[in-house]
């Protein structure tokens, strides 16, 4: 056999396995290799805190195929047709000579190649000043997923600092506490949990959520003083201190460029390797796929970093269409992500505000609380919706949204954010199906749109739930029975069914707060009493 490979990939995860298959059934004739330096790859390490928390039994769950089988070497080798190298180290690539160096067993040896895939994936961040090992953990592989489980199954974790309430950090929390019974507090140095991907209004009934189940979560906390004791940990979290069995660090993770900074391939300025849309590196003959590369985000055209298993599967699948000749570019994104807390569905897609200061666009924001399905069928549960748009020109910049059907409105509106659709736009491109089983009549997406086309439009102004109310004059349009039950402390009141009689007779000085249960009553409250020459906003 020819010594040269066609292709060799290094790193056997979702990006360049998926890169590897495809390519070799593009390819039956050429030989792809595949280098990884652990002896158990493959496997879905999104599913590790279900492993966890016991939704997921046994580990080799998460590295089979929908039929049953380990995708382990053999099954690679024999299904696949593709040459394992594993376990093995990848040390240096001579990028000139089209050569990669490896290490396996304690020996060298130099692999020749035609193309290289750099798959080497991310490394998770630790803080400078602590180390792992002891009673302080990082959830990122298999071994840590293994290590905790276990201690968790001879009760030796009683209470538990999850430092990090992202993602993976929140996903901990839940499971540790849902099947161990353990005792969390888990410390952010951000003002809310999931600061990366959502604003602080969809933050708050995430964090109301882990606190509902008994997590004890700390905001404006960052990480101190990590002291490891005898068969546990001393931990200082902003002005907290706390005695724990054990400490997880769950604080996000940087690319794993090591060895393309080696070659003098480019990294780009968030970290990660610089890729063009073909996902080809600054070398000749050099590809990168998977969370150690950059991407474009869609709505800022900036780079971004965006770890996200969906995204690595696509590259893969896109490199090897481009490396066998097929048509193909991985274009702009916008980081449609989706997180299980407790009971809350929590999914986004574009910009945080934050995000988008930094990128320098201004945006507007409207809110919408609303049911999965027809509020009259048995069984509906609430949707929480924030839209956000470029106040220059329309554009959608992003959505967040809490709720059984999140997912799929996140879905829909990263086709929107991608196709750069303004808000007039988006109520035009919607389309749903509809039963009232399954979905109201206006998808929650829809009526969002409307809502933001009535502010640009008729100056009907939402405000945010989180802003005080008081030193308001208040408006309640509620019926007699909810503002009994619910009083708000100073708010006149008139049933909404009466608001166009008594508009007229209300003072005119001031701007009035009308609210109500979701806001839609009061939305068209405020629209009454614009209507008359007030002022009004509405909650």
């Amino acid at each position: 056999m020819d010594d040269v490979f066609d292709t060799i990939v290094v790193g056997a995860s979702a990006a360049g396995l998926r890169c590897a298959c495809r390519l070799k059934r593009l390819k039956p004739r050429w030989r792809v290799g595949v280098v990884e330096a652990s002896d158990f790859f493959s496997y879905a390490a999104c599913g590790l805190p279900y492993f966890l928390s016991g939704d997921i039994q046994h580990m080799d769950a998460l590295r089979s195929t929908a039929w049953g089988s380990v995708r382990d070497s053999t099954f690679f080798e024999r299904t696949k047709d593709l040459e394992m190298i594993a376990p093995a180290r990848a040390v240096s690539i001579d990028a000139v000579g089209r050569r990669l160096e490896i290490e396996r067993a304690g020996d060298r040896k130099w692999l020749r190649w035609k193309r290289l895939v750099i798959a080497t994936g991310a490394r998770p961040i630790v803080p400078q000043g602590i180390s792992t090992g002891g009673r302080t953990f990082c959830f990122h592989d298999s071994s840590d997923a293994r290590v905790l489980h276990e201690l968790l199954s001879k009760g030796k974790l009683g209470t538990v600092v999850v430092a990090g309430a992202g993602a993976i950090g929140c996903e901990l929390a839940e499971a540790f506490t849902a099947l161990w019974g353990a005792e969390v507090v888990l410390v952010e140095a951000r003002e809310w949990p999931l600061s990366g991907m959502v604003d602080a209004e969809i933050g708050a009934i995430v964090a109301a959520e882990l606190r509902r189940n008994d997590v004890k979560l700390l905001c404006r906390a960052p990480l101190g003083r990590v002291e490891e004791r005898k068969d546990g940990v001393f931990v200082e979290a902003g002005t907290e201190k706390i005695d724990a069995d054990a400490l997880v660090l769950a604080l996000g993770v940087r690319p794993n460029v090591d060895l393309a900074r080696r070659a003098g391939i480019e990294i780009g300025p968030c970290g990660g390797i610089k890729v063009d849309e073909s996902m080809a590196a600054s070398r000749d003959g050099i590809y990168a796929v998977g969370d150690c590369v950059e991407v474009i985000d869609a709505v800022s055209g900036r780079a971004a970093y965006m770890p996200l298993g969906s995204l690595a599967n696509r590259q893969g699948r896109c490199l090897a269409n481009v490396v066998a000749g097929r048509e193909d570019s991985f274009g702009p994104v916008c980081g449609a992500a989706v997180v299980k807390v407790f009971d809350l569905q929590v999914a986004s897609a574009g910009l945080t505000l934050e995000r988008a200061r930094a990128a320098g666009i201004e945006t507007e924001k409207v809110w919408v609380n609303t049911h999965d399905h027809a509020h009259y069928y048995p069984g509906h549960e609430d949707v929480f919706v924030q839209l956000s748009w470029s106040a220059r020109d329309g554009r959608i910049t992003g959505l967040q949204a809490v709720g059984n059907t999140a997912v799929a409105l996140i879905d829909k509106a990263a086709l929107l954010i991608r196709q750069h659709a303004t808000i007039r736009e988006g109520g035009r491109l919607i389309e749903h199906a509809y039963a009232p089983p399954y979905a109201q009549a206006l998808d929650p997406l829809e009526v969002a749109v409307a809502v933001a086309r009535n502010m640009e439009e008729d100056g009907l102004r939402g405000i945010s739930p989180l802003e005080p109310l008081e030193g308001r004059r208040l408006l309640d349009v509620r019926s007699k029975g909810e503002a009994e039950s619910g009083p708000l402390e100073g708010a006149e009141h008139v049933e909404f069914e009466a608001v166009r009689q008594a508009a007229a007779s209300l003072d005119s000085d001031g701007e009035i707060l009308v609210v109500c249960e979701r806001g839609t009553r009061s939305a068209e409250a405020a629209r009454i009493l614009l209507a008359s020459g007030r002022r009004a906003v509405y909650l």
